[in-house]
């Protein structure tokens, strides 16, 4: 899981994007083992180097609480 990260980051792609994208994708891709085989492409398509940051939704900023106390309910 860390060589994922880190080779999204190598190739310019924020981390968490990225294996957002690619747990969303991967079961949608197709494998010669598979009833509806496709092509070992689909799998490469989903490698940091095949996808640029344009082609990954980026998340949301999170603003958390300062402190405990500032939740609220």
């Amino acid at each position: 899981m860390l060589s994922k990260a880190e080779s999204a980051k190598a190739n310019g792609l924020e981390p968490y994007a990225y294996l957002r994208k690619i747990f969303t994708d991967l079961p949608k891709a197709q494998t010669t083992d598979l009833p509806k085989a496709q092509t070992i492409e689909d799998l490469e398509a989903l490698l940091p180097t095949a996808i640029r940051p344009d082609q990954i939704v980026m998340a949301l900023p999170v603003v958390l609480p300062k402190n405990k106390n500032d939740v609220t309910k």
